[in-house]
């Protein structure tokens, strides 16, 4: 996983046209190498937006194969954010990369988040995936106005889980 994470850093890198060199899981910008620790592979942010999926298709009673589907995309999703970070990480100091490393994490799974209700949305618009959950009402999932409570809930219930992470 860290040398995958190193493979996708050194990807969005060259995308950003950022001279740089990588060998197995370190990256080297200039004078300074940057190893993708086993703390950076990414299990923490694949394991916190699995979990975020499987929490929101049950507290939004996705279509099944609309739930699957979004829990699948979801540790692609916490790698990609992963990588970001790095990503973040290693254009920053060097000298004061711990100060804000928490902080990115949770901008990191909060930006995962977003992606994951961005893709249930497009899911959301493809009618094969909305085929009825047995003994489900037919129709079509209510929508209210404004921000719905279930949202609400789903985010403090996302950041306090966060935040719990964070500080153990």
């Amino acid at each position: 996983l860290q040398t995958t994470s190193a493979q996708l850093t050194s990807g969005f890198l060259d995308l950003m046209r950022v001279t740089h060199s990588r060998a197995g899981d370190i990256l080297e910008l200039g004078a300074t190498s940057f190893q993708v620790v086993e703390e950076c592979s990414g299990i923490a942010s694949i394991g916190a937006l699995s979990v975020a999926a499987v929490f929101y298709v049950s507290l939004f009673r996705n279509p099944p194969l609309q739930a699957a589907l979004l829990i699948t995309v979801a540790p692609a999703i916490g790698l990609l954010a992963n990588a970001v970070r790095v990503v973040w990480l290693t254009l920053g100091d060097p000298s004061e990369a711990r100060e804000p490393h928490a902080l990115q994490g949770l901008v990191v799974i909060a930006i995962g988040a977003l992606a994951l209700g961005v893709i249930d949305r497009l899911l959301g618009r493809i009618p094969l995936l909305q085929a009825e959950t047995p003994g489900r009402a037919t129709g079509r999932r209510r929508r209210t106005k404004g921000f719905p409570p279930r949202r609400v809930l789903f985010l403090c219930a996302l950041f306090t889980a966060l935040g719990i992470a964070i500080t153990v």
